[in-house]
């Protein structure tokens, strides 16, 4: 219910209000209904502005509530995280949680406790190149070849 603006309002008599084409439109497109003010009816004003204040209210402690709550699971997912430092280094937890997130862009504790668990976390063990295999790991070396020679001696 807006005021009986002069710009919104093409004609008022007892029987009709006519709204501007324009806004008429912008009503529509949002789905909501323009009754202005009556002139010299300064009631009307006050009722709707109550009402205005009620929903605005009811509005922001909805979005107040659901941010809150959003921030409570965020910090128990933290505190989950960081519970499991008890358990493990936290050079291996940074480990885990380096490798969860080289899968995914959201990682969850679930899958960085299993990688815990299981040991993905540690580097790879690397062992030094046997000397009988030379420079690399599948020459067979000349004994191979000799046809069992080796084997009868």
């Amino acid at each position: 219910m807006p005021d009986n603006l002069k710009t919104g309002v093409d004609k008022v008599t007892k029987a009709e209000i006519v709204i501007n084409k324009t806004y008429q439109e912008m009503a529509q497109h949002y789905d909501t209904a323009v009754i202005p003010a009556r002139v010299k009816a300064p009631k009307d004003k006050a009722t709707v502005e109550g009402s205005v204040g009620r929903v605005q209210a009811s509005i922001l402690a909805a979005i107040f509530l659901t941010t809150h709550k959003v921030e409570q699971q965020g910090y128990k997912a933290c505190m989950a995280l960081l519970k499991l430092s008890d358990k493990y280094t936290a050079e291996r937890l940074e480990n885990a949680c380096v490798k969860a997130l080289s899968y995914t862009p959201r990682p969850n504790y679930k899958s960085i406790s299993v990688i815990l668990s299981s040991g993905q976390d540690k580097p790879a063990e690397t062992q030094p190149p046997s000397s009988k295999s030379g420079e690399f790991g599948f020459v067979r070396g000349a004994g191979y070849y000799k046809g069992g020679a080796d084997d009868a001696e």
